[in-house]
C-alpha cells in the first residue's frame, strides 16, 4: 500500500507491517507522494507525484531502479505491468519502461483529458487500449485508440457518442469500452471493428466493465458475452 512517501508491505492475514520504505524524491528528497502500486514478478512497481517510477523488491522492499518520467508525469498515473514492459498512464501521456534495460521504451501522447474525463488503459499483451477525452460535443479526437505494445505507434482509433470515453476491459481477443452517454461499446481488439453498441443508463458516467463466467457487468447491468 501507499501512503504519502512511503510505501508499506502488510501481512495479508494479521495486517501487521512486513515492510516500510520511504521512496525517495528528486536530489535525494523525499517524493511529495507514493501512488497506487502494481506488483509482478517479484518487483513493486510505483510512481510518485513528482514523476518517477522506482522498483522495489517483493520480498523485502529492497530498491532496485527508478526511472525519472518527467516532464508530464505526476499527480495520478496508473501502472499496469506485462512481461517486461511497465506501462505508467499519466494525465497527458502513457510510457513505456523497459524493465530490464531500466529505460523508456516509448511515449504516447494521449491527449488533454478533463477533470470529469480521466484517462484510463488495458492491454492483452500486444496492443495497448486507451481511452479518455471522447469525440462528442466538446471534442473531435477519437475517444480511444490500440497502440502496440512493443513500439507504440497506433494501430486504430474508436469513437464514442459520449465525450468521455470510460475505462476499457480486454478479454478473449474483444474490447470493451463505454462512454458518459450510457452506452457499452464492444470491439474486436485486434482489428477495431465494432461488434455491438449496448445502452447501458442514460447519462451514466464511465465504469470499468467486469468480465467473469461468460458475462459482462456495468453500472448494475448484466450482459451476455457476443460469441
Amino acid at each position: 500500500m501507499a501512503s504519502g512517501p512511503s510505501l508499506v508491505r502488510l501481512n495479508g492475514s494479521t495486517g501487521s507491517t512486513i515492510w516500510s520504505v520511504t521512496v525517495s524524491g528528486a536530489a535525494g528528497g523525499p517524493a511529495t507522494n507514493v501512488l497506487t502500486p502494481a506488483v509482478s514478478n517479484g518487483v513493486v512497481f510505483v510512481t510518485t507525484t513528482n514523476g518517477y517510477l522506482y522498483a522495489f523488491g517483493y520480498g523485502r522492499g529492497k530498491p532496485l531502479w527508478n526511472v525519472n518520467l518527467h516532464p508530464h508525469s505526476g499527480g495520478r498515473d496508473v501502472v499496469s505491468v506485462t512481461g517486461t514492459t511497465v506501462l505508467v498512464l499519466t494525465p497527458v501521456e502513457i510510457v513505456a519502461v523497459n524493465s530490464k534495460s531500466h529505460s523508456i521504451q516509448w511515449r504516447y501522447a494521449q491527449g488533454y483529458t478533463s477533470g470529469n474525463c480521466r484517462a484510463a488503459m488495458a492491454t492483452d499483451g500486444h496492443l495497448v487500449f486507451e481511452a479518455g477525452l471522447g469525440s462528442g460535443p466538446y471534442d473531435a479526437n477519437p475517444s480511444g485508440e490500440a497502440l502496440s505494445l512493443a513500439t507504440g505507434k497506433p494501430k486504430w482509433s474508436f469513437a464514442t457518442a459520449g465525450y468521455c470515453a470510460g475505462f476499457p476491459a480486454v478479454a478473449n481477443g474483444v474490447l470493451y469500452s463505454t462512454d458518459s452517454a450510457g452506452n457499452l461499446y464492444v470491439f474486436d481488439s485486434s482489428t477495431g471493428k465494432r461488434l455491438a453498441r449496448l445502452t447501458v443508463a442514460a447519462d451514466a458516467w464511465p465504469a470499468a466493465p467486469a468480465i467473469t463466467g461468460g458475462a459482462i457487468y456495468e453500472a448494475n447491468e448484466k450482459f451476455a458475452l457476443p460469441k
